[in-house]
């Protein structure tokens, strides 16, 4: 949605910050998912 309002607009600098703003949930995803669930820690 914010892409194609910022290719409507012809504004180049919306389009690049929700390129930046996808680029980083991007990567922090493949890290959650390369790192696998949390650990529980045992309570004693």
């Amino acid at each position: 949605m914010i892409i194609i309002a910022g290719v409507a607009g012809g504004r180049r600098d919306g389009l690049t910050a929700a390129l930046v703003i996808f680029g980083a949930y991007s990567v922090a995803f493949v890290i959650r998912v390369i790192s696998g669930p949390p650990r529980r820690r045992v309570v004693q």
